[in-house]
């Protein structure tokens, strides 16, 4: 995620102090629950609106690409099969469409 905040950043001019970079996104969050600063992270579903605001990044043409790797050879379970058809499905409906970055 660095190098993509890092064009965010460059393409509104905008160079940071920055105090913190942590591998985890809920740790992140903590330190700005207590008033440890802003971050720009990739949006969790599970962060509580009451304990932190989060806003959308408005007007930035850079998206983020997550990518399902599977095995190329060999046989796929039932189950991988489903999962596989789950996410596609999945984020086609509440990303892809919805203009909504995971």
């Amino acid at each position: 995620m660095r190098p993509l905040i890092d064009q965010i950043l460059s393409a509104a001019h905008v160079q940071p102090k920055v105090a913190y970079e942590v591998e985890e996104d809920h740790t992140m969050a903590g330190f700005v629950r207590y008033n440890m600063g802003v971050a720009l992270m990739p949006y969790l579903p599970l962060l509580n609106p009451e304990r932190v605001q989060i806003k959308h990044l408005a007007d930035q043409p850079l998206q983020h690409q997550i990518y399902l790797v599977v095995r190329r050879s060999g046989f796929i379970t039932p189950a991988v099969h489903r999962f596989q058809e789950f996410i596609r499905s999945y984020c086609w409906q509440h990303y892809t469409n919805q203009e909504r970055s995971i």
